[in-house]
């Protein structure tokens, strides 16, 4: 009898270690790997090619404007449902766009009234229901399609970032610790109860994070996530979460015994100790497709673009100052590894019209030999034409 109940504890503590369902998985937990990307970076940066064998074709989209839509910045793009809404950080407020780029929906409520927010942190859409995150009031504001506000929940969370997955919404804490939480991870449904906390923060890094702009990428299949001071992508459900891509920087890797070495650092000079000691961090703007993945990382201080190609096994690693932004080629490169949203085969990314009074149309016509560029004419006539909007562009890469 004692050894039955004995095996039970026993089982009944593994299950509690390896369930994220109302319980915290620490950092330091040993996650499956199911795969291992490698990257040998002196080796990569000189070997790397163009893009231009992924891509499939390019398209752009004006994004009109009136007295009523004056668009300040672009923060964050989301597609759902043939809209396009895009987050101006500067000016706080949200707007929705049909697929013609015709402006139909703003939402700018800045205040401590019923419907207000004071920082618009981060957004995202699920069925027409749009959802702001404000980390200033730790509260996500929910509102219809019409921009109507419908309910404001608060779930216990400093987060400045936000995804939702199978009616699930996912919040990152970039380790910052405050009195009711001490994971990176929140996971709650839309009433505000919450699931579970994952990636508990450990102790030589609390307070000691730094901000990632888009640490979940979602698609059909699952949640992908990237972690401050942290080279793996993970796939994250409630019920498991395993590494699904291993980022292998060889003798760049940055080790858990340098930051535990530098536990009493403040922030910036630990920052400063990584870069000087030539090791990757920094891991951001997370976008993948069925059959490519694509990031930007910091390696001794410059930021670094990344790239690897699932299904024929290619990379190609960039410094972002070797990147010529007066090149078209290379300036259509540059908008792939700034990706606000990865959409099965496709990205979406800003497109500075400015840059077209560089190029001569010559050879961007001769580019189009490689990418199919429907309208790359209109575009001219939409730079001439146009009060100086600002533009989307949508790289669709071959399947």
């Amino acid at each position: 009898m004692k050894k039955h109940i004995c095996y039970i504890l026993v089982v009944f503590f593994i299950l509690t270690q390896i369930s994220c369902n109302y319980n915290t998985i620490s950092s330091e937990t040993k996650y499956y790997i199911e795969n291992t990307l490698e990257f040998d970076l002196e080796k990569d940066v000189k070997g790397s090619k163009s893009l231009l064998s992924l891509i499939d074709n390019i398209k752009f989209m004006e994004l009109k404007s009136n007295k009523d839509f004056l668009l300040g910045s672009i923060s964050k793009v989301v597609l759902s449902n043939e809209f396009v809404y895009v987050m101006d950080k500067i000016s706080k407020s949200l707007f929705k766009y049909n697929k013609n780029g015709e402006p139909l929906l703003k939402i700018s409520s800045i205040g401590n009234g019923p419907g207000e927010y004071i920082e618009l942190s981060d957004f995202t859409v699920k069925n027409d229901t749009i959802i702001i995150l404000d980390s200033s009031s730790s509260s996500l504001l929910f509102y219809d399609k019409l921009g109507k506000f419908i309910k404001k929940i608060n779930p216990k969370s400093t987060s400045k970032k936000m995804a939702i997955f199978n009616n699930l919404i996912y919040l990152y804490n970039a380790n910052q610790v405050p009195f009711f939480s001490n994971d990176n991870v929140k996971i709650i449904d839309f009433e505000g109860n919450n699931i579970s906390d994952c990636f508990k923060i450990p102790s030589y890094l609390k307070n000691k994070g730094f901000s990632i702009r888009k640490p979940f990428d979602i698609d059909k299949d699952d949640v992908t996530f990237i972690n401050n001071f942290d080279s793996n992508i993970y796939s994250v459900g409630v019920d498991s979460i395993y590494i699904k891509y291993k980022l292998d920087f060889k003798k760049n890797n940055l080790k858990k015994s340098f930051l535990e070495k530098n536990k009493d650092t403040n922030i910036g000079l630990l920052l400063q100790n990584i870069s000087k000691k030539g090791k990757v961090f920094a891991i951001d703007y997370l976008n993948k497709t069925s059959d490519f993945i694509s990031f930007i990382f910091l390696y001794k201080g410059k930021s670094h673009y990344a790239y690897y190609d699932l299904k024929n096994k290619k990379k190609g690693v960039y410094k972002s100052n070797k990147i010529d932004k007066s090149s078209y080629i290379n300036m259509l490169q540059h908008m792939v590894f700034n990706t606000f949203e990865s959409n099965e085969d496709m990205f979406i990314s800003r497109f500075n019209i400015s840059m077209l009074e560089k190029w001569d149309i010559s050879t961007i016509k001769s580019f189009g030999e490689n990418i199919k560029t429907e309208n790359i004419e209109a575009l001219y006539k939409m730079r001439d034409g146009s009060e100086h909007n600002p533009f989307l562009i949508f790289i669709n890469f071959k399947k």
